[in-house]
């Protein structure tokens, strides 16, 4: 295959859940959880038809969307790959501004493989991890490298400081399948701090070595707000927050129980493998299909949950299993039918139950507006945002 060809299969996934938390010595007096429910929390609601759409036709077309951010000022940030880009939208869809072009320099990038909003500064790093810093305008500030003792970058605190998870593996053999803990640290210029170990997704090496994930398996959700985090491994229905400091300060408790993988999701996931790769030559995935078939492992039950948002006023959304971004080989596949979230205030309040147009992922929330990927009438990617109506529905 071509080196300028990039292949796309979810086959093992870097993430977990709080069982454990390594901070665990701290006073337990301080440490209590509020856990509610809320059978009668409000039904929000999304506009039928969408306030913007962006993209769908040769006047703008989308590669791979990365990630978003609505603006408290009302403006969108879309970061997209092939080629790389970060373009900013004022609220009615102008184009104000693109940054981003091939290249190692300021305000350049190989690729875009992450991107956050934190604080008043867009970043955007590069698949191996060496960041940019830029102001909401597109202002390049500066970069950073990629952190001694690595990790999977879950997201940034409003003051910088990164929150990753490293996968322990020493103890995945061949031929077993084991559950692998993660270590979640907060990497600050001064060092690194463990904020606590969880487990993660089943692992097995294959006979040569390399490791393998269980294709669907439930793995943690990690989601980065400004002072803090929340997280939860998907096989279980509860997900912790806690403050910056890794303090747990609430417990949530998910209305939802574990269903098993079927044979329609299988094939959905091998057909979703030629979507998620079009430029790569049918030949080639045809044999890729056959060998994920013969070697691939699926798990016998989805997560309890798919997606975690941080919205920009503070609230947790939790999507259904359904949108969880690494249940198919493109991670903004299209979900086939409407998606009902829960809102969680990060106490454990269940706030709010929305439902979410079919063919949409959403990938930014704010208090009036939702941003995410839609799909054209002939499938090609585009970007939409609708107004949250949080009224409760008559």
């Amino acid at each position: 295959m071509s080196g300028v060809v990039r292949f796309r299969v979810a086959l093992v996934v870097c993430a977990v859940s709080f069982a454990h938390v390594g901070c665990a010595d701290r006073d337990t007096a301080s440490r209590q959880t509020v856990t509610r429910t809320a059978e009668n929390s409000d039904r929000w609601h999304v506009n039928a038809e969408p306030t913007l759409i962006l993209g769908g036709d040769s006047s703008l077309a989308w590669g791979e969307v990365v990630g978003m951010a609505l603006l408290s000022d009302g403006r969108l940030v879309v970061a997209s790959d092939y080629p790389p880009a970060l373009s900013i939208f004022a609220k009615d869809g102008r184009l104000l501004r693109t940054v981003g072009r091939r290249g190692r320099g300021p305000g350049e990038f190989e690729a875009i493989g992450t991107f956050h909003h934190y604080g008043d500064t867009i970043f955007a790093a590069d698949l191996d991890d060496v960041g940019q810093h830029f102001t909401e305008d597109g202002r390049y500030i500066r970069s950073s490298e990629r952190p001694v003792g690595g990790g999977t970058l879950h997201g940034l605190l409003a003051n910088g400081d990164r929150i990753v998870g490293t996968l322990k593996l020493d103890h995945i053999v061949k031929n077993e399948w084991r559950q692998a803990p993660e270590v979640i640290e907060r990497v600050a210029e001064s060092g690194r701090v463990v904020l606590g170990t969880f487990p993660s997704q089943r692992l097995s090496r294959s006979a040569d070595g390399e490791l393998a994930g269980e294709i669907f398996a439930p793995h943690n959700r990690v989601v980065v707000f400004s002072d803090g985090f929340c997280a939860g491994y998907a096989g279980d229905a509860a997900i912790t927050c806690f403050d910056a400091s890794g303090l747990q300060t609430g417990l949530i408790s998910i209305d939802r129980e574990p269903q098993p993988v079927t044979d329609d999701e299988r094939e959905a996931y091998f057909a979703d493998v030629y979507l998620a790769n079009p430029s790569v030559p049918k030949s080639f995935l045809d044999d890729e299909v056959a060998r994920l078939r013969a070697t691939g492992k699926f798990a016998k039950e989805l997560g309890v949950f798919g997606r975690l948002l941080a919205s920009s006023d503070g609230l947790l959304w939790v999507g259904p299993p359904s949108t969880d971004a690494w249940r198919s080989a493109n991670r903004n596949a299209a979900v086939e039918s409407p998606s009902d979230w829960l809102v969680y205030s990060r106490n454990g309040d269940r706030v709010a139950r929305v439902t979410l147009p079919a063919a949409f992922v959403p990938l930014a929330v704010s208090h009036e507006r939702v941003a995410g990927v839609g799909r054209s009438d002939l499938g090609v990617p585009t970007v939409v945002v609708f107004q949250l109506l949080r009224s409760s529905a008559p």
